[in-house]
């Protein structure tokens, strides 16, 4: 009598020696194999993006606090004197503090030189208040909330908690720029775009999509280039 485990090796050898070696064994391994490599390999993407991101986000808070530390040692003076005008000109207070939403929907006060006509003591408007707006100096004080991690130099523009209620049903995705701090540039500032039409997604959802360092530097390098520049375009 042969036993049944004996019979099972005798099967086998069978199959090795018409060179079949129980390919459906075989098969069937491989493809479990398979199944783990790729899924490995999947978890593998995973890490590397949420790596890539991580390492992203932490490059960029260093270059905020490092663009913002020197904009504030270079317009330390220029920002001194724009403040003492201002107090000379206007019956108002020096600084204009608004609150705004920031990353995770927490709020902040964004901060910029008052530059409002009401404040002035004539009928016309205050040089000083002109001046700081064409040259872009009334967002000089901003860089301290960039100092201090309420915004980032690049970012969706600051928008008050009014505006995201109001938007919600225009722009559907509009809360997705509360993943990434607010900028005091961003796409839509560096492309000119002041008023966006009905229906139509937001250049600042377009940038929390898209971020990455190449494109802070594209916006960061076309900021540079309108700042230097008026409305009429001349130097």
């Amino acid at each position: 009598m042969v036993l049944p485990w004996k019979t099972a090796i005798n099967v086998a050898k069978l199959d090795l020696s018409r060179g079949s070696a129980t390919p459906h064994l075989l098969n069937r391994r491989a493809r479990v194999v398979g199944a783990g490599a790729e899924h490995s390999g999947k978890r593998f993407q995973l890490d590397w993006h949420t790596v890539r991101l991580f390492l992203y986000r932490c490059f960029k808070r260093l270059g905020d606090i490092i663009v913002s530390a020197l904009g504030i040692i270079l317009l330390g003076i220029p920002m001194v004197i724009a403040a003492v005008a201002i107090k000379i000109e206007s019956r108002g207070p020096v600084l204009d503090l608004a609150e705004r939403i920031g990353k995770d929907g927490r709020p902040f006060v964004l901060m910029r030189f008052q530059t409002g006509h009401e404040f002035s003591q004539s009928d016309e408007p205050a040089r000083t208040a002109s001046f700081l707006r064409r040259t872009h100096l009334d967002a000089a004080p901003q860089l301290f909330n960039v100092l201090m991690g309420s915004m980032s130099i690049i970012g969706p523009s600051a928008e008050s908690r009014e505006f995201y209620r109001a938007s919600r049903q225009e722009i559907p995705q509009i809360r997705q720029r509360l993943l990434v701090r607010p900028g005091m540039s961003g796409l839509e500032k560096a492309a000119g775009a002041t008023e966006l039409a009905r229906g139509t997604e937001s250049p600042n959802v377009e940038y929390v999509r898209m971020q990455s360092g190449l494109l802070d530097l594209k916006i960061f390098a076309l900021t540079l280039f309108v700042l230097f520049h008026d409305d009429n375009g001349s130097a």
